[in-house]
């Protein structure tokens, strides 16, 4: 299964190895860059701020690599961004993409990441713990 993030910084160097150790792919959206922005600006509203578009350009450009799951920011406690989630959502939907996508709390960081492998990966207790850890771990040093 092929899981698309949008491109966050440098989160994907430690991710993307953790998340491969519990038999996930992890697909990261390219580089922002123009083209990014274009397709954020392209298919949303004009009120969606630059970060959201930003986001959205992201999303497309994992999906239209491959991504069979897409990790979106959003939920709840991020107000604007999690009622944008919702939204491109169903705007990548309508644009024709066919994925799950899984909504992640950005407030609650920790229980969303437990819940993420245990939706995902089915890990064991001890792989679980283990791939904790090692995020935790590389948390602290960035």
């Amino acid at each position: 299964m092929r899981i698309g993030f949008p491109r966050l910084g440098s989160f994907h160097v430690f991710l993307e190895p953790a998340l491969r150790q519990l038999g996930l792919e992890l697909l990261v959206a390219p580089p922002s860059s123009k083209r990014t922005l274009d397709l954020g600006v392209r298919f949303n509203p004009e009120m969606i701020c630059t970060p959201c578009k930003l986001l959205f350009g992201n999303y497309v450009e994992a999906l239209a690599h491959g991504a069979e799951v897409m990790v979106m920011l959003g939920e709840a406690g991020t107000r604007r961004l999690g009622y944008s989630a919702r939204t491109q959502e169903g705007l990548l939907h309508q644009m024709g993409f066919d994925f799950e996508a899984y909504t992640v709390d950005l407030y609650h960081l920790s229980g969303e990441t437990v819940r993420f492998l245990r939706t995902f990966a089915h890990p064991s207790w001890t792989a679980l713990i283990e791939t904790l850890r090692f995020l935790l771990a590389s948390q602290e040093t960035q």
